[in-house]
């Protein structure tokens, strides 16, 4: 027996891919878990397109664990978005079988500044007992920080 590869962190759709078709490309390979979160899809198709995609997710014959996106847009002021994720989506699809958390939290001055729909998302995600996952990129603490 030979362990499979999980990606800890992907956008299944940014490959221009539905999880059927990434399934049948990387099960070759060995990859059999990987951790998606869908902002792009969410950008495009609001909480629709999410649910499209964590629904195909789940009939896989991979482990596709589904994060909820947290910011769509993740620059608002700097691009125009077909739809806009918010805290009432984050609330309904944390009561979807399979979503683990929300993904991805880019918005971190947003969170330091107390951002109102920020916070309203983590709170729902929370609420629900999943996980918040972070997003951090910082080029002064460069190996010290990964360490």
């Amino acid at each position: 027996m030979i362990p499979g590869l999980c990606d800890a962190h992907m956008h299944i759709e940014s490959g221009m891919l539905t999880p059927a078709e990434f399934a049948r490309a990387v099960i070759p390979h060995g990859t059999t878990s990987m951790f998606t979160d869908p902002h792009e899809i969410a950008n495009v198709l609001g909480l629709d397109g999410v649910r499209y995609m964590h629904d195909e997710a789940l009939m896989q014959p991979v482990n596709i664990f589904t994060q909820m996106p947290s910011c769509a847009p993740s620059a608002p002021g700097l691009e125009t978005t077909g739809h806009e994720i918010t805290p009432k989506d984050v609330e309904e699809a944390m009561n979807w079988p399979g979503i683990i958390g929300l993904g991805e939290m880019m918005n971190f001055p947003g969170v330091a500044g107390a951002d109102p729909k920020m916070l309203a998302e983590i709170a729902a995600t929370q609420a629900a007992g999943k996980t918040v996952g972070g997003h951090y990129a910082s080029p002064d603490l460069g190996p010290d920080f990964a360490a």
